[in-house]
């Protein structure tokens, strides 16, 4: 699970398409590892930066799915995202 407070986000506040935005920002989060450190070998990993990318990247995945909840938090200032993929 990702949190983080709403200030972070890009789209701080509620626009109409916060939740778009907020997703597609902790998708980038997770998948910053992997675009900055890079993954040379997609059959052996070397780096634990990139472990949570490369268990779906190079797993059998065929599903993915988020969660979103906001407001979650007595100042109604926090989103948590939870992403699952399958493995076979």
């Amino acid at each position: 699970m990702l949190r983080l407070p709403t200030a972070r986000f890009p789209a701080a506040g509620n626009p109409p398409n916060a939740k778009n935005t907020h997703v597609e920002f902790a998708m980038g989060i997770w998948a910053s590892p992997q675009r900055y450190y890079g993954l040379k070998n997609v059959s052996d990993y070397d780096n634990n930066r990139l472990y949570t990318f490369a268990n779906m990247a190079n797993g059998k995945t065929l599903r993915f799915a988020c969660g979103y909840k906001s407001g979650c938090n007595p100042q109604n200032n926090e989103v948590h995202i939870s992403c699952i993929y399958n493995l076979i």
